[in-house]
């Protein structure tokens, strides 16, 4: 091999390591731009979660605050249907009552008449 040649073969690897070394910060850069915009994609999310958990304290907050009024209303609406079911029964039994009455006074007219 001629001296040419030793130098020819020693400066292509140099200039495809000084190529290599050229191309490496613009790859960088797009790396870290990359990273970048997923890691601003990310924390919007993360944002928009913080947001959501925080509408959903705020309704959990509201429901348990209104859950003793509500209990409250059901108490009162099973007492009023137990008084309810209570007078139906003594108006059943006060029919009743009266239909045997009724009863007892035609069968008296038919063996008067």
């Amino acid at each position: 091999m001629t001296n040419r040649a030793r130098r020819s073969a020693n400066v292509m690897p140099t200039s495809r390591c000084s190529h290599a070394a050229a191309t490496r910060p613009k790859r960088l850069r797009g790396d870290v731009d990359e990273s970048s915009t997923e890691a601003a994609g990310i924390e919007a999310l993360l944002a928009e979660i913080d947001q959501r958990h925080s509408v959903e304290l705020a309704r959990i907050a509201e429901l348990e605050a209104e859950l003793p009024r509500l209990d409250a209303e059901e108490a009162e609406l099973s007492e009023k249907a137990r008084e309810m079911s209570e007078a139906r029964e003594v108006l059943e039994s006060a029919t009743a009552a009266i239909r045997s009455q009724r009863t007892d006074t035609h069968v008296r007219r038919g063996r008067c008449g």
